[in-house]
Order: C-alpha cells, then sequence, then structure tokens
C-alpha cells in the first residue's frame, strides 16, 4: 500500500482506536491515561506515559497489503503500548536505568580495574567512573552506559508486558503470535561476530528475541555454538526467564540489571575502540526503533506504583517462583510453609536492594484493577470477536472443556495445544508460541524461557508452520477490526475546511498609525489542523456541545403565525368555530447572528509547555468549549504573549471552520511564549470587537496571574474602556494554589465578572459565562 493510503485509513479510523484506548486504559486515575497520536511523519512507535506515538512509516506498514492489515498492525502496538502504560511505572523503570547504570560500571570497574576496583554508590560516581576509564582508552560514557541498560531492560519488559496482556485478551495474543512471529522469521545471524562489538549486538538480539518470541534468532545457534559467547548467553536464560514473568516491572527491572552485570566484560572490550562502540550503539539504537514497543528513557508523569497493572495470575506468578528457586534468586518462596504472604513480602523487600525508598512501594498491588476478564472483553467487543465468555481463556485445565480456571498464560503448565487459523485446538499437538516462549523441544514448558538445549532443540520447520497459522488467524482477527473500525466512523461527505484568508484587522492601515509605537505582530498557524481530538475530549466536547444546541435552538427557533398550514395555534384555536383556517404556526430559523465571542490565553512562560502544564490543560477546555460552540457562535480564540514584540497566535480565527480542533492542535504543535501585557493585548480585542457587525460581544481573558510587563491600573484602564464601549469583559485566573494577594492583584484589575479556579475547572466557569452571555433573554 502507498503510505498516503495507511495515512487515511488511520485517520479515518482514529476515532474508533482512540475510543479503545480509553475503554482499556480506564482503570487508570484521568490524569494519568495517555493521548494517542497516529504520526504519519515517523517511524518509532513508544509511549512516554503523556501520549501513545505509533508511526505510521513503521516497517510493520510496509507490509500492508490492504485496510484491514493497517488495522491489525495499529491494534497490536497500540495494545503493546498500551499495557506498558499499564504496567510499567515510570518510579520502577528510572530505578532501572540509574541503578543499572550504577552496577555496570562497578562490574566494569571490577574488570578493568582489578583490585583497585572502586565503591560507585552514587550517579555522580558513575561520570567520575566513566572520565577516568577515558583517560585508559576506554571510551565508555554515561550515556553509552544508560543507552545499553535501557535496551536490555526494554527487551525483558516487552516479554513480560506482552505476556500479561495476552493473558487477558485473546485478540492482543491472536496479533502478537502473528506479528513477533513474523518478526522472529526475518531475522538471522549470518556470521560469528567479527568483533566484541558485534557478538555483544547478536547476543541482545538473543535477547530481545528469547524475551518476546522464546527462540533464539536463525542462524545463532549455527554460528556460535560451544563459543563463550553461547555460554554467556545460556546464563542469561535465567534472568530472562525471571524477568519475563516477573509479576511487577520493579522485579523485571531488577533481574534486568543481573543480565546486564554479566554482559560487563564484553561491553568492556567492545569500549576499547571507538569507533566499535559507537557502530554498536547506532545497531542498539536500530534495535529499540524495530522492536516495535518502547517506554521512554526519561519518560514523563506515567503509571505509578499504586496504580500499576501487575500480574495477579497464580499459575504465572507459580512460574515466576520455580524459575526463582531453580536460578537460586532471593525472590524464591517456600510455598509449603502457608506463609505465603510474609514470604512475598520479604522477597519484595529483598528485591529493592539498591534503593530503599523505591523498594517500600514494591510489594504494592494493584487493589485487582483492570482485571483479566474485564479487560478480554473490552477486547473482544471492540474488535467484534464472540466477546470474553467464549474466548481462549475459558479453558480448563485439561485443555477439553471451557471454564473459569483455563490457560491464560497459554503455556504455563506445558499444554501442548497448538493454534489452528481459525483459533481452536488443532490435533496435531505443535508446539504453541506463545508471547515470551516460542517454544522448546517438548512442547511447551515453565522452564526458563526459551531454555530447552538453548535453543538447540527448537524444530525451525515446525515453529514456520505454526508463525503460518498464526497469521492466518490475525489475517481472521483484522477483518472482524476493520469491520468494528469501520461501524463506529462515517466517511465525512465533503471537506468542511474553510481556512480564515481575511486580511488581519491589525494589518489595517488604520491600526497601524495608531498603534506605531508599539511593536506587534499577529500570528497565522505555522502548522496544519490535522490531528484529531482523543475519545476523552471528543465525549465531553460532545456533551457540552448537546447542551449549546438545546439553547441555541431555544433562542433561534421563531413562529410565523397565522398560517393556513402547519402545527395548530392553541391561543388561535376558538377562531376555528368562527370558519377561520389561519389558525396554524410555522417554525423558522433566526439566521441573524447577534453576538461573538473572542478569547485571549495566556501563553507566557509561567504556562508551561508540554503535557499537564498548565498552557496544556487550558488548552484543553479551550477544545471543548470550541467544538461545543463553533457552529453557533463566530468566536476568535487568540495566544498572547510578549518578548520585545507583543505577539497574538491566532488558534482559531473568526469565521474559520474545521472538522479537526484549533485549540487542541495549537495544544499539540503551536509554540511557547515569553512574557505578558495584558492592558495592551485587551485594548488590540478591544478594537477587533469594535469593528465586527454583532449587537452583543464578550471578551474572556485566561491568565494565570500577573501581568509581566504592565501594572494593575493599565488592566484596569484598559477593561474599562472596553465596557464603556459595550463589551462585556470577563476574567478567569487559574492555578492549583492561589494566594491571597494573587487573588486581590487579580480582582483589582477585572473588577468584577472575575473568577478564580483550577485549570481543571476553567470549561465549568467558561462554559456559564458563555451560556449566560449569549443564550440569556
Amino acid at each position: 500500500m502507498k503510505q498516503e493510503e495507511i495515512n487515511e485509513i488511520a485517520d479515518l479510523h482514529f476515532p474508533y482506536f482512540s475510543q479503545y484506548m480509553g475503554l482499556n486504559l480506564a482503570t487508570l486515575p484521568e490524569d494519568r491515561i495517555p493521548d494517542l497520536r497516529l504520526d504519519e511523519k515517523t517511524e518509532d512507535c513508544y509511549t512516554d506515559h503523556m501520549e501513545i506515538v505509533l508511526g505510521l512509516k513503521m516497517q510493520f506498514f510496509n507490509e500492508c497489503k490492504e485496510e484491514k492489515d493497517v488495522d491489525a498492525t495499529i491494534m497490536y502496538l497500540m495494545g503493546h503500548e498500551m499495557q506498558h502504560c499499564l504496567s510499567s511505572p515510570d518510579k520502577a523503570w528510572k530505578w532501572g536505568i540509574t541503578y543499572g547504570t550504577m552496577e555496570l560500571a562497578k562490574e566494569l570497574s571490577n574488570q578493568i580495574e582489578g583490585p583497585y576496583a572502586r565503591k560507585i554508590c552514587r550517579p555522580q560516581d558513575v561520570e567520575t567512573f566513566c572520565g577516568d576509564m577515558r583517560k585508559k582508552g576506554y571510551y565508555i560514557t554515561v550515556s553509552s552506559l544508560n543507552q545499553f541498560c535501557h535496551g536490555i531492560q526494554n527487551s525483558l519488559e516487552d516479554g513480560r508486558i506482552e505476556r500479561i496482556r495476552s493473558s487477558k485478551s485473546r485478540l492482543f495474543k491472536t496479533l502478537t503470535l502473528a506479528f513477533r512471529g513474523r518478526f522472529w522469521s526475518e531475522c538471522e545471524v549470518e556470521e560469528y561476530g567479527t568483533n566484541a562489538g558485534a557478538k555483544l549486538t547478536d547476543i541482545l538480539n538473543q535477547i530481545l528475541l528469547v524475551s518476546t518470541v522464546g527462540a533464539y534468532e536463525k542462524g545463532f545457534v549455527k554460528y556460535y555454538d560451544g563459543t563463550p559467547e553461547m555460554a554467556l548467553m545460556e546464563s542469561l536464560l535465567p534472568d530472562i526467564g525471571m524477568g519475563v514473568w516477573s509479576p511487577t516491572c520493579r522485579q523485571c527491572m531488577r533481574h534486568a540489571v543481573s543480565a546486564e552485570k554479566k554482559l560487563a566484560k564484553l561491553f568492556a572490550e567492545t569500549a576499547k575502540d571507538e569507533a566499535t562502540l559507537r557502530s554498536f550503539l547506532q545497531k542498539l539504537a536500530q534495535q529499540l526503533s524495530e522492536g516495535e514497543g518502547q517506554t521512554g528513557e526519561d519518560s514523563g508523569r506515567g503509571v505509578s506504583l499504586a496504580d500499576e497493572q501487575e500480574d495477579t495470575d497464580e499459575k504465572a506468578n507459580d512460574t515466576y517462583n520455580k524459575l526463582c528457586k531453580e536460578a537460586g534468586d532471593e525472590d524464591a518462596k517456600d510455598t509449603s510453609s502457608g506463609n505465603g504472604k510474609e514470604d512475598e513480602k520479604a522477597s519484595n523487600k529483598n528485591s529493592a536492594s539498591g534503593s530503599d525508598e523505591n523498594g517500600k512501594e514494591e510489594g504494592k498491588k494493584a487493589s485487582g484493577k483492570g482485571s483479566a476478564s474485564e479487560e478480554d472483553g473490552a477486547d473482544d467487543k471492540a474488535a467484534g470477536s464472540k466477546g470474553s465468555d467464549e474466548s481462549d481463556e475459558g479453558s480448563s485445565g485439561n485443555g477439553n472443556e471451557p471454564g473459569k480456571d483455563g490457560d491464560k498464560e497459554g503455556s504455563t503448565k506445558g499444554d501442548k495445544r497448538g493454534e489452528s487459523g481459525d483459533g481452536k485446538s488443532s490435533d496435531d499437538k505443535l508446539p504453541e508460541i506463545t508471547p515470551g516462549m516460542l517454544n522448546s523441544e517438548n512442547g511447551g514448558t515453565d522452564s526458563v524461557v526459551g531454555k530447552a538445549g538453548s535453543g538447540k532443540g527448537v524444530d525451525a520447520a515446525k515453529i514456520e508452520k505454526i508463525i503460518e497459522e498464526a497469521m492466518k488467524a490475525a489475517a481472521a482477527q483484522a477483518v472482524s477490526i476493520k469491520e468494528a473500525a469501520e461501524a463506529k466512523v462515517k466517511k465525512p461527505s465533503k471537506d468542511n475546511s474553510r481556512p480564515d484568508t481575511s486580511k488581519p484587522w491589525t494589518e489595517s492601515d488604520d491600526f497601524k498609525a495608531r498603534h506605531k509605537d508599539t511593536k506587534f505582530s499577529e500570528k497565522k498557524r505555522a502548522y496544519d489542523i490535522k490531528d484529531q481530538l482523543p475519545a476523552p475530549l471528543k465525549a465531553k466536547a460532545d456533551t457540552f456541545r448537546k447542551s449549546v444546541e438545546k439553547l441555541y435552538q431555544k433562542e433561534t427557533t421563531l413562529y410565523s403565525m397565522n398560517r393556513r398550514s402547519g402545527r395548530l395555534n392553541p391561543n388561535d384555536a376558538w377562531m376555528l368555530k368562527a370558519g377561520r383556517s389561519d389558525v396554524f404556526m410555522r417554525k423558522t430559523e433566526n439566521k441573524e447572528r447577534k453576538y461573538c465571542v473572542y478569547i485571549l490565553l495566556d501563553n507566557s512562560g509561567s504556562m508551561g509547555y508540554g503535557r499537564y502544564s498548565k498552557r496544556d490543560i487550558a488548552c484543553r477546555q479551550l477544545a471543548v468549549i470550541e467544538e461545543g460552540f463553533k457552529d453557533y457562535v463566530p468566536m476568535k480564540i487568540v495566544a498572547f504573549d510578549y518578548n520585545g514584540v507583543v505577539i497574538h497566535e491566532v488558534i482559531k480565527g473568526w469565521d474559520e471552520r474545521y472538522d479537526r480542533n484549533c485549540s487542541w492542535n495549537y495544544d499539540l504543535h503551536g509554540r511557547g511564549g515569553g512574557g505578558n501585557m495584558d492592558a495592551y493585548d485587551i485594548e488590540i480585542a478591544t478594537e477587533e470587537l469594535n469593528a465586527r457587525p454583532e449587537e452583543k460581544k464578550l471578551l474572556i481573558v485566561l491568565s494565570d496571574g500577573s501581568p509581566a510587563e504592565d501594572t494593575p491600573g493599565d488592566v484596569q484602564k484598559a477593561v474599562k474602556r472596553a465596557r464603556k464601549g459595550g463589551i462585556e469583559v470577563a476574567s478567569i485566573l487559574f492555578g492549583n494554589s492561589l494566594s491571597g494577594s494573587e487573588i486581590e492583584y487579580f480582582k483589582k484589575m477585572y473588577e468584577t465578572n472575575c473568577v478564580t479556579t483550577e485549570p481543571e475547572k476553567i470549561i465549568d466557569e467558561l462554559s456559564r459565562i458563555l451560556k449566560q452571555f449569549c443564550f440569556r433573554k
């Protein structure tokens, strides 16, 4: 398919994907639910917990042949990132990077400095160590250590979250088998590593594939059998297995750190040559890009430890415990003692080594949020499948009859069922590919992931056949996904966009003459209005729009009386007895627009920038207001700031009309500002409102504080001039911790119609003002 076709399909079905994502992440607090962005310009796929970004230029989309393939690809990638949002807390992830970097540096010091190895207790010690190593000819930097740790922990966490999600969702499991299987089938080692960097690259590729697929890359055993690198890889299998089956992200990170330390010697050899290290890091970055799912290294405000959706499945936890016992790991529990809870507490306490603060929260549970049955039902219903009651999760332990105690992990207890193309159990006893375990020679084991013969026992022909069958099943699921998506959306009959092509009022000769002493610029947007509102905001906007529509109809609906047909006028019914027939009335619409609204949004530096900033919250509220009023009220929205020049960046022009939301696109793509001159901004808005033909005019100022470049007296004078000219002025001061002096300062400037509120409640106050102004009798 052409890239333009892929972009069009993704854009058309965006409402379905956004709604599906909101449904599956509903267990998170509202302020922690990320936005969905389908980016046609990037090849990356990641979440920073503030948004889920799916790059439509990813290699997976290159293989799409039909519309259903695009939908299935998006669903797989989105499902992966959603589970990161549910199960990969920022605190645990960042702990893994920080602690892993320190432990790796400590082990490198042991390898390089031997008996003079240093203690590394703080991140600052790592910087000192790296500086000293460069003097000794090792090109080690903090950045390279971070990237190395990031790659390993990302591989293990990807395998863990795909295993968890597959156990809860038949849809995701089917798609994962196909996409991960295809990814594995395209990978192959073609030679024994020519240097330490090449060998290290091959090992990191095996860590990713064993974590997510459960098998070595094709050709790895052929070229590495009997080598020190194969022995090293075999020593990593317990860490990979425990990481993938870990109940929590924090435990997974601890096992990733263990794997990183075992690779320290090979990393040190790689770092002896700067070009070799640079080549290795470039390939590692490519692996992270091609691995489909990533959690940003410096991810933002993600799921908390308290909200983390842990793996509470007993079979999975039994598997993890067994793996820990085999490896002699400190998380192993003695379940025979009957003191499981006490053992679990001790285990969680031990696993927090290196960070007492984080360790306190390690063992927290997710309070039952996002249970398997709830999430599976959401996935199945969203994709138009049978529903959770008939999913593959309902299989009893013997694999023959449905029941609630089914094979939730797919291979936890050695179930040898295969997946045929129609999703039913097959009779050929093929080993089943499952996320985190593409299988061993014995057809399924709860032993270390990928263990059996260290990959030697894997039958490539059987694996290829399983992948082929999995892709057939995924194709069948793709059809139902496509149908579900198309049922949720309607193609627009035509493009309703109407850009504002009129010359700005501020460009008139009269305006320039009056404002020649002040530098002023009205900026038109430097971005396209393309991004769609996320489902949660769209739902709020639809609700608000319906209330506006009712009020608008009351205001604009008139009746033409004394008609010979139409609706009987009750007041004239008595005239029927007199033989009169002109006693009916008909509705007519008052097309005249009697009012207009101008909104000034503070875009100063104190508003911040990015998700969860005051600017972001204000723009989200404005997006809802804009969506509700754009068909009924002429409205201009402008962001103002000052940086030697007074700047008005137009968010929405008076008569502009787009199917997409201007305020939302400004939130995503608009620039950040500097200071602010509120008085001058109000004067400009006043002049522009005075030039409008409407009878009733409203100016609203949204700000988070005092004008940096004006005095309260300047603002007060500007507001009085506006009101004297017949313009109603209202102002909303927002902030989460406003002081009494700030509020007094604010009221002194605006005197009346001024409201103080939290950023999240702007819409309530602004809606009230707009309704009162536009629709009052």
